[in-house]
């Protein structure tokens, strides 16, 4: 009965977390962009293998990330430290209201929507699970202490 309280807030938090980093609100413009001119199947298709894909990365650093930590040897302090950094910098540029340069150059764009199948590059990774939902993942999975919270969104 203790179990379920804390079960929901750990689960509120990690998919509130991870919905704000992953942020597929802007991630829509650039995929109505790449895939203009497609039919709309095929934009279906392409949404669900990105989205299948962007999960399927992040439950898989969300689960086996203490391991890849503990194999080169970075403490989680360390790791916060650096997720921490790049998730700042994410917030700054989301508070500047402006499309950053450095996150999509124009040759990226151009090469992006001249592509036969975005689903995984440039979609998935990075665009969707990019390091800041990875360093999070990983964060919030070192804090499951149950299955359940590792199963929780």
């Amino acid at each position: 009965m203790g179990e379920s309280p804390v079960l929901l807030r750990f689960a509120l938090l990690a998919f509130s977390s991870v919905l704000i980093i992953v942020n597929p609100f802007s991630t829509a413009p650039l995929f109505a962009a790449m895939t203009e001119g497609d039919p709309p199947a095929k934009g279906h298709q392409t949404a669900w293998r990105a989205v299948v894909t962007a999960g399927v990365t992040l439950m898989m650093f969300a689960v086996l990330g203490d391991a890849l930590l503990r194999l080169f040897s970075i403490t989680i302090g360390a790791f916060r430290i650096a997720g921490g950094t790049i998730i700042f910098g994410i917030g700054m540029t989301m508070l500047r209201a402006h499309y950053p340069r450095e996150q999509q150059t124009p040759e990226e764009f151009v090469e992006g929507t001249a592509k036969d199948d975005i689903a995984l590059i440039p979609l998935a990774i990075p665009m969707l699970s990019g390091p800041g939902a990875i360093s999070t993942v990983i964060v919030l999975g070192q804090h499951a202490n149950t299955w359940g919270h590792h199963t929780s969104p």
